[in-house]
């Protein structure tokens, strides 16, 4: 995935969107999906947001040269519940033993990916209520996150596990997954 704007640009991807019209720009990518939240409408799309920055940062005065230099793509990572990147932003905690405070639901380990956490699953849930990002930790650190979206998207970067291994990530996988 591109790191820069112009990155972005020579790889075909298009600015859709501004951080709510704040003074900076916040770009965001996008592809095409029935509402389901957290996604958020802009124009024609739907998107879903996470940052590795805080978007309070990103959406005002940005960082500087020598804190990029020094952070990298970023140091956490927040993903966006909401139309306002800044107020709606949820920042995931580093630590495992630091999750029991919040409604991700301890998941499956599952071998060469980690221990998943879903956000508020439950078995009997209504599946308009799935969050569609899942946490991913290895030796009590956060290491990986993934988007889990309950479409038939069609593309190369995205999975579809069969019924059966959903068990292998949830516990419990809700019934309206498992019997749709």
């Amino acid at each position: 995935m591109p790191l820069t704007e112009a990155d972005a640009k020579a790889k075909g991807f298009q600015k859709i969107s501004d951080c709510g019209g704040l003074k900076k720009s916040c770009k965001r990518m996008a592809i095409n999906l029935s509402e389901n939240h957290p996604f958020v409408l802009s124009g024609n799309y739907y998107h879903i947001s996470a940052y590795f920055v805080n978007p309070a940062i990103i959406c005002t005065s940005g960082r500087s040269a020598v804190e990029y230099k020094q952070q990298g793509v970023g140091t956490d990572l927040y993903i966006q519940n909401g139309t306002d990147p800044i107020t709606n932003a949820i920042k995931i905690p580093h630590e495992q033993s630091d999750i029991s405070s919040t409604q991700w639901t301890e998941g499956r380990c599952f071998p060469s990916m980690g221990k998943h956490y879903w956000f508020n699953v439950r078995k009997d849930m209504n599946c308009d209520e799935f969050w569609p990002a899942f946490l991913l930790y290895n030796g009590g650190k956060l290491n990986a996150f993934g988007w889990a979206m309950y479409a038939n998207i069609t593309s190369p970067r995205v999975e579809h596990p069969k019924k059966s291994t959903i068990f292998a990530f949830m516990n419990p996988p809700p019934d309206c997954i498992i019997h749709s």
